[in-house]
């Protein structure tokens, strides 16, 4: 079954199963729940913002997700009074790459898990795309106490102060990679030429379920192994006035 998920705004599809997935984590091992980050979650959660579309593995024994090589949405980061065709955009599989997003909970066992695999690039209309993700490929096992979750990625292209989108080192462990005082609009679109914006744009790796964005629709609370991409983005003027600090949450894979 696909349908819109809807808070406020509609962002992507989502894949439901009979119980629903943001319910409280069940109690008992073999009901964990595992789950496949594919659109994004906006920090802070807002009034009348969209959250994000993610995959849910049932409460019972079952798959939920989606396996699509057509699917390639180009969503819109919402935030209130946002001009749609201003704002930064976050566009999934662009380049028709194999779309993976799969949770699944194991018949007669308390193992589950989640995988998600595609491209990402975060576009800003009218500027070019500033952050391109060529392979993301993260899952994430919780078999009991054990398991584990990991990410790969193929490539990481980021937006230079000249305008170039260049290849960089993919940040490991704890590291990140950040472009500084870029030419960046903040994210409602209101660009003014007579007083610029200016952004530094972090990417880092999800390491753990601490680092994934907290939204009023899913508590990552009980979540214990998380893996996947975080981009962080301040906005400000010269002078460091009007200063906005907002997330996403990618191509990420938790249990």
């Amino acid at each position: 079954m696909r349908s819109a998920l809807i808070a406020g705004t509609v962002l992507g599809t989502l894949v439901v199963a009979a119980q629903p997935a943001m319910a409280a984590q069940p109690t008992g091992a073999a009901l964990a729940v595992g789950y496949a980050y594919a659109l994004p979650d906006p920090e802070p959660p807002v009034p009348g913002a969209a959250y994000a579309t993610y995959y849910a593995s049932p409460g019972p024994p079952g798959t939920s997700g989606l396996d699509d090589p057509a699917y390639a949405p180009e969503i819109a980061v919402q935030y209130p009074h946002q001009d749609t065709s201003k704002a930064w955009k976050l566009a999934v599989n662009p380049a028709h790459r194999a779309f993976r997003a799969i949770a699944t909970t194991a018949s007669g066992s308390d193992e589950v898990t989640a995988e998600v695999g595609t491209d990402y690039r975060l576009d800003v209309p009218g500027k070019g795309t500033y952050v391109a993700f060529d392979g993301v490929h993260s899952t994430a096992n919780c078999t009991g106490s054990a398991g584990g979750s990991a990410t790969e990625l193929g490539k990481l292209r980021i937006r230079q102060q000249g305008g170039q989108l260049s290849d960089v080192d993919v940040p490991e462990g704890t590291g990140t990679v950040t472009a500084a005082k870029l030419d960046f609009p903040p994210p409602n679109g209101e660009a003014d030429p007579a007083r610029p914006h200016l952004g530094d744009l972090t990417v880092r790796r999800v390491l753990a379920a601490e680092d994934l964005i907290k939204t009023p629709d899913l508590e990552p609370g009980y979540l214990r192994r998380a893996a996947g991409w975080r981009i962080d983005v301040a906005t400000y003027r010269p002078d460091g006035s009007d200063r906005h600090t907002e997330s996403v949450v990618i191509g990420t894979a938790a249990c």
